[in-house]
């Protein structure tokens, strides 16, 4: 941590790497950037996961080699976008790290990017719920909408399911049973992931609560 240049830091990392010590990573990472901000950016998964995907690579999370290589084209990307960022690495690393818990959105991130849309809705949202199936039975997801409705005996309650735009003739097809037709009426609406990762940034500067949804959302019938 003594070493007051470049090739030394450098050298240095190559040697603590060699020892092959687990977790040591980002701890020393981060440390490294907190002495030398304009020539040691921060390691985290986050940082590494928004570095894969503005730049198209598979970089790892442990991997000091990775790591080195990470440092060489922020600190190149970092200079050309002069006088936009600031020499202190700590500004470009936030934007990988926004990218990498999908605050940014990109197309490379969109999974990501929905997850994070997703739980800012959720936490946003009182009073109301929304059920995400990605991969299991949209028959179970309708029945733990309803289940809730039933054990919450109000009709003020909005329920959305969210689900890929591939599941969508799924959902006609499961809330057309008589099962579903014959229960006292509940508001529920259900949303694609098409929908909500292209109005995501929009719903998150000009939503003031829920009801921002509707205009994504597709209501199925107000007595299922």
């Amino acid at each position: 941590m003594s070493a007051n240049n470049e090739d030394k830091l450098i050298k240095e990392i190559i040697k603590l790497d060699s020892y092959k010590i687990k977790g040591l990573g980002p701890a020393v990472a981060n440390i490294l950037y907190f002495l030398h901000p304009t020539l040691m950016p921060p390691f985290n998964t986050a940082m590494v996961n928004g570095f894969n995907a503005v730049f198209s690579d598979k970089k790892k999370p442990g991997s000091w080699t990775d790591y080195l290589h990470m440092r060489e084209v922020i600190i190149k990307t970092n200079e050309e976008l002069n006088p936009l960022l600031s020499k202190d690495l700590g500004a470009i690393s936030g934007l990988l790290f926004d990218v990498g818990t999908g605050k940014i959105s990109l197309s490379e991130n969109w999974e990501t990017s929905l997850n994070f849309e997703q739980n800012k809705l959720e936490k946003a949202l009182n009073k109301h719920r929304i059920e995400v199936e990605k991969s299991t039975s949209i028959y179970s997801g309708i029945l733990r909408l309803v289940d809730l409705a039933s054990s919450l005996r109000s009709k003020q309650y909005n329920f959305f399911l969210v689900a890929p735009d591939s599941r969508e003739k799924e959902i006609i097809a499961q809330l057309n049973r008589p099962s579903f037709r014959n229960l006292e009426c509940i508001t529920l609406r259900y949303m694609l992931f098409s929908k909500l990762y292209e109005n995501s940034n929009s719903l998150s500067t000009f939503g003031d609560d829920y009801k921002i949804l509707f205009k994504i959302a597709n209501e199925v019938n107000t007595c299922i």
